[in-house]
């Protein structure tokens, strides 16, 4: 390629939007979701109509209390309004985010180190890695996308701020920061960052450092109303680990995945919907121990010979810590009991600094072994072109799994088959496409792995009702005790199990009218439906046809004493103690 060419501005422009938009074009046709999509978009009540606008600014993001996130759905009741429920123009707002957002990474490593070639082939990388497909190709990633946007175009004009002098500059970086906040909360370590950059390049510049500090300070100012605002809107709750030593292995845990994320970055060979990973507790383990003395070493190195590295290296290595420490159990994020979640996207961010590092590390690897006749610059840039066309297929797959939420629900399960949150997906997915049995299974493993969890137990019913087992159901449906966001569906299930049923012993009675056995459970089923009179009838038939039958008798005392009938429940009772 011509380099004239290579180092246009727009020619780099072109090439960084052209060759994401190729990658990521096959998910364009990707539907909704049956998990974070149905619940953000399709049947999230503000989302229905604009007039919710005002309230959805002060609610939280999935009726919880512990995201704050009114702009992502701001966005979604924009697309539903002028386009529908059209999954296609979802995903093409979630691809020109990441886009747009490659474009900042261009611009924000070439203003860092003035070198343009290490700007482009950044943003470059950014745009086609694989692992920023779980942002961009799952419509609900919207919020991972738009905060970054925001968040590194604050950076970027706080950087430009910073070498201009130019208070428009700070104004749009304060805005763009606000925005942020609204689109996710793991943007709130900005203001850390930009002051780690002052306190870095001012070591260097030996400028007055009260008079550069000043300029983060509307920042930390912008990130403490945020937080009053959350305070005051009740959307303030975190999960904790009231266990010391669950919590440290927590961190532990999160400190040993970020070599997952680094090999994950360099050989992207297993990558799947929403990581977890289980929590080391052994502090003594292999793991532990390598864990903490490659960290150690590292941190070692780093204050040992920090005078040697460039600062703007510092800076990023600074920008990867900050932006990951929010998401590194400090604040414990835990998918289920002994796992601690690690998606994908939580490297979204942070991947824009080490994508810049792995350009500088190649641009010097390249040129001492060349320089050294180790190896040549054909051979080093051959390996690099494969490489890259390596991540560019991978991230290709990654797009067609997205395509069909059973292959990619599939995938993710094949990776970690104990995953309560993917188990659930999966069996979801199946029941939609009524395979009915292979949903039972998938529930069936989500309960194992988590026996409390209601959504998987109230699946778990449907999924064998589906098959026609409508008692087995309906006694799942039975031990479902809080059914909190699912209570309606859990009634609507159990009402449609009873009209079944019903109609089912109805046709029996057509055939048999003398069969006891019949008579009784037609009265088990109206009792369960709280309709006792009926009830009763249909377990005095029975007893009048079979006076033996123990169950109707009990059943019948049971329906008396419900109905307040005390005396008709005493003397019943008296007649089953006999029996």
């Amino acid at each position: 390629m011509n380099n004239s060419l290579l180092h246009n501005r727009f020619f780099q422009i072109f090439c960084i939007l052209a060759c994401g938009f190729l990658l990521y074009s096959f998910v364009l046709g990707a539907p909704f979701k049956t998990l974070d999509d149905r619940a953000s978009i399709s049947e999230n009540q503000y989302v229905s109509n604009l007039k919710y606008i005002p309230q959805m600014f002060q609610a939280s993001f999935f009726n919880d209390h512990f995201y704050y996130r009114p702009l992502v759905t701001l966005s979604y009741t924009l697309e539903r309004h002028f386009f529908g429920l059209n999954y296609f123009f979802f995903n093409i707002v979630n691809l020109l985010l990441h886009l747009f957002t490659s474009l900042i990474v261009f611009g924000l490593i070439t203003v860092l180190f003035k070198d343009e070639a290490v700007g482009f082939w950044a943003g470059f990388l950014f745009v086609i890695h694989p692992i920023q497909a779980e942002a961009v190709a799952n419509i609900a990633g919207r919020s991972i996308l738009l905060c970054a946007f925001f968040e590194l175009s604050a950076l970027f004009l706080f950087l430009l701020f910073m070498q201009r002098k130019k208070k428009r500059y700070l104004l749009v970086s304060l805005l763009s920061f606000g925005l942020a906040l609204l689109s996710k909360e793991s943007s709130a370590p900005l203001p850390a960052i930009l002051l780690m950059y002052i306190l870095i390049f001012n070591a260097r510049e030996k400028k007055p450092l009260l008079r550069r500090i000043q300029w983060t300070l509307p920042f930390f100012m912008i990130l403490a109303g945020y937080f009053l605002l959350r305070m005051s809107l009740k959307i303030s709750s975190v999960s904790f680990i009231m266990d010391t030593k669950d919590y440290f292995c927590g961190i532990l845990t999160f400190a040993r995945s970020v070599f997952t994320y680094l090999r994950i970055i360099l050989f992207p060979v297993d990558l799947h919907f929403d990581r977890i990973c289980p929590v080391i507790y052994d502090p003594l383990s292999l793991a532990s121990l390598l864990t903490v003395g490659l960290f150690g070493g590292f941190i070692f190195i780093l204050i040992r010979f920090h005078q040697r590295i460039r600062p703007e290296v510092l800076f990023l290595l600074s920008l990867i810590f900050l932006r990951l420490l929010p998401l590194s159990q400090v604040i414990p994020i835990r998918s289920q009991a002994g796992y601690i979640c690690i998606p994908d996207h939580f490297f979204y961010v942070s991947s824009a600094g080490f994508l810049a590092l792995i350009v500088l590390l190649f641009r010097f690897g390249s040129a001492w072994l060349s320089e050294h006749k180790q190896l040549s610059r054909y051979a080093a840039y051959t390996i690099a072109a494969a490489w890259v066309a390596f991540l560019g297929l991978t991230t290709i797959e990654q797009n067609i799994y997205a395509t069909n939420e059973i292959a990619m629900y599939t995938r993710a399960v094949r990776f970690t088959p104990h995953h309560v949150r993917m188990n659930i997906a999966l069996g979801l997915s199946c029941a939609l496409d009524k395979d009915f049995k292979s949903a039972e299974k998938y529930f069936r493993q989500a309960l194992v792995d988590e026996p409390t969890n209601e959504r998987a137990r109230l699946g778990l019913g449907t999924a064998i009702f589906d098959q026609g087992r409508y008692w087995e159901g309906l006694e799942l449906y039975d031990q479902v005790k809080e059914p909190n966001d699912f209570k309606e569906i859990l009634e609507a299930n159990k009402n449609l199990a009873y009209r079944i049923l019903i109609e089912k012993y109805q046709a029996m009675l057509k055939g048999d009218g003398s069969n006891a056995q019949i008579h009784y459970s037609l009265g088990v089923v109206y009792a369960k439906k709280g309709e006792f009179e009926k009830a009763i009838s249909y377990f005095q038939k029975a007893l009048s046809l079979d006076p033996e039958l123990k169950n109707a008798r009990f059943n019948l005392c049971n329906c008396y004493k419900a109905l307040g009938q005390e005396a008709h429940a005493v003397q019943c009772f008296e007649i089953f103690n006999k029996m």
